[in-house]
């Protein structure tokens, strides 16, 4: 039987939490994910709680949280 890493980052929430992150025009790394002007969509699943603190910590970043992902809007 596998034994569990006691060690093994949590999720930063359920995978059904979203976040939505924007950043500065010229772009920001933060957390190992790069930030743009354009609204970066995360499950809360896919980051860690450790990664979810370092995006929320930072004032450069504007952080909402969503109901889910947003589909993109259809093509003319």
């Amino acid at each position: 039987m596998a034994k569990k890493d006691a060690d093994a980052p949590k999720p930063a929430g359920p995978a059904d939490q979203f976040i939505s992150v924007r950043g500065p025009e010229d772009g920001r790394w933060r957390a190992d994910i790069r930030f743009g002007p354009i609204a970066t969509e995360l499950c809360l699943a896919a980051i860690t709680a450790e990664q979810l603190a370092l995006i929320e910590g930072d004032e450069m970043l504007e952080v909402r949280k969503i109901a889910g992902p947003v589909a993109p809007e259809p093509s003319p």
